[in-house]
């Protein structure tokens, strides 16, 4: 099966008390199973033990991500396994042994620009939401 990615890098704007949409990581991160599967474990045929399976959209989403979500609604097609991470969770992870077969180039592409967000909004004014669509392809 295909799965694809949708998803955005939101930052916590403390004035307004709002999360912005910043990063849309659709065509940056592209299929990556083994990414999907360790982080989030969509497709996990590797039995890695997922690190935010499954936590749904964040109440407080930003219109980014709400009016992404409203657009895939109208056209049918099944979100699968919606979630998310904040940075300060994957700044700890031990991308190590199985971990490091994950982190392809793209991924790290994607944390390299989540990074100086970390700085300026700090570890857990910065995020990734994250949901899914299996197009019923082999992939």
């Amino acid at each position: 099966m295909g799965i694809d990615i949708s998803g955005w890098v939101e930052v916590f704007d403390p004035y307004t008390g709002e999360w912005d949409g910043v990063i849309r990581i659709n065509y940056l991160v592209g299929r990556t199973p083994k990414m999907f599967a360790l982080l989030f474990g969509v497709g996990n045929q590797w039995n890695y033990a997922a690190v935010v399976a499954n936590r749904g959209f964040p109440m407080d989403s930003s219109s980014e991500v709400v009016l992404e979500r409203r657009a895939i609604k109208d056209k049918r097609t099944g979100e699968i396994s919606p979630s998310w991470i904040a940075w300060s969770e994957i700044e700890q992870l031990p991308f190590e042994g199985v971990a490091k077969e994950a982190l392809v180039p793209s991924w790290e592409a994607l944390f390299d620009l989540m990074r100086p967000l970390a700085n300026r909004y700090t570890s857990r004014g910065v995020r990734l939401v994250v949901w899914f669509r299996d197009d019923g392809s082999p992939s």
